[in-house]
């Protein structure tokens, strides 16, 4: 499985015109939302849940087939850190075992039905660090993140 990307990296990449696929790793579910070809709009496409952290590969491949994606982009929702902790690096900040497992399965789904498709690092975060993430579905809040730091550099 190839490396994930920064996603300044990720947008250097992109083909024109083709979607782009947010994927937020919690810890029970997966919940995914896709672009359009233009990159300024995106719209939840579901989600899956994590059943003894294994993800439902047959059912992800069916959600993707129709989708002529560009590349994807993940992240993982972790909890708050107490200040008291050592602050970690963002893409280590408390992602638990059964995350990493769930983004190497998405991987291994999206290789399979797209070889070759890129994909890049959002980070990990905290869902009570913003008010705003209450009233949007975080999968689709994270892409639209997404979106607009890869629009930045296009």
């Amino acid at each position: 499985m190839s490396q994930l990307l920064p996603a300044v990296a990720l947008a250097a990449n992109l083909e024109p015109y083709k979607k782009l696929l947010g994927v937020l790793v919690r810890k029970d579910c997966i919940s995914l939302a896709v672009s359009n070809a233009y990159l300024n709009l995106a719209e939840p496409l579901g989600g899956l849940m994590l059943r003894e952290g294994r993800l439902s590969a047959r059912s992800l491949q069916r959600m993707l087939a129709d989708q002529q994606l560009a590349g994807f982009i993940v992240g993982c929702e972790v909890d708050d850190v107490p200040e008291q902790q050592p602050q970690q690096p963002p893409q280590e900040q408390q992602v638990t075992a059964s995350q990493k497992q769930a983004v190497q399965q998405v991987q291994g789904v999206l290789e399979q039905l797209s070889p070759g498709l890129q994909g890049g690092w959002y980070g990990a975060w905290s869902a009570a660090a913003v008010a705003a993430w209450i009233a949007v579905t975080i999968s689709a809040h994270v892409l639209r993140h997404a979106v607009a730091l890869i629009q930045s550099v296009i």
